[in-house]
């Protein structure tokens, strides 16, 4: 059942909106980590995309990228839709069929290299709280999926202030995931990763506008360069560090 924050939300409605974005962030975190199989292919498309989100998305943006995504999941006949999914996912996450990193070094990194500064302080956001990837070799700290999976930890836990998600978001995925967005979005062969890409960067625009409205924290000021995308990607992607959920909802660390 989809939520949507009151204008002055209480402490109780607080903690229930923190838990549903969490679950969501969850979800998109183990879509962008793991190819789909014939049954979260098939729990996924048994209802619009948006019902399987514990908050209302109002942004254009946000509603552009759900139309994209229920066309990818809709009454697809073809028996090799799943193939085609897994190609087009190997494409993005392993291959770098698409030339679009899903890591945040490459996107921040001047020379566009991989497990750079910005990995590293990805990495001091876990450690502060007690947190590390599974295998860094594998699946960098700084992976779409792996950032995603702390954010989700961050709403998850009460006792952290929305403040912290907000600078998160701030200091790492806002400054690349728009730009990874696009190039995905222009490049993936299915619309199905299409949407992903696009969804996520949308929902992830409405939750930092949510947490400003609650706690005042705003936006710091545009950079006035945006980061190149680097059209050039070495290195390759192994077996992830997250465990197969016994569900759709979501990667563990």
């Amino acid at each position: 059942m989809n939520s949507r924050p009151s204008e002055v939300p209480t402490d109780k409605q607080i903690r229930q909106l923190r838990r549903a974005i969490s679950e969501d962030l969850d979800l998109l975190a183990y879509l962008h980590a793991n190819e789909l199989d014939r049954q979260g292919f098939e729990h996924l498309r048994s209802a619009p995309f948006a019902d399987h989100l514990g908050i209302v998305l109002n942004s254009r943006r946000a509603n552009e990228a759900l139309t994209v995504l229920d066309e990818g999941l809709s009454g697809e006949s073809k028996k090799d839709i799943l193939q085609e999914l897994a190609c087009d996912y190997a494409g993005i996450y392993l291959t770098h069929q698409c030339s679009v990193s899903p890591h945040e070094s490459p996107w921040l990194d001047e020379d566009h290299l991989e497990c750079q500064q910005p990995m590293f302080e990805v990495r001091k956001w876990y450690e502060h709280y007690g947190m590390k990837a599974k295998d860094w070799r594998k699946r960098p700290d700084d992976h779409l999926a792996t950032q995603l999976a702390f954010a989700a930890h961050l709403m998850r836990e009460s006792d952290i202030e929305l403040v912290e998600t907000a600078r998160f978001l701030d200091q790492h995925l806002l400054k690349w995931l728009p730009g990874f967005s696009r190039k995905v979005a222009s490049r993936c062969a299915t619309p199905f990763y299409a949407g992903l890409a696009m969804l996520t960067s949308a929902y992830l625009e409405e939750l930092r506008d949510m947490i400003e409205a609650v706690t005042g924290e705003q936006r710091p000021e545009p950079e006035k360069e945006k980061p190149k995308a680097p059209e050039l990607v070495c290195g390759e992607e192994i077996e992830g560090p997250f465990a197969p959920p016994t569900d759709i909802n979501g990667p563990g660390w």
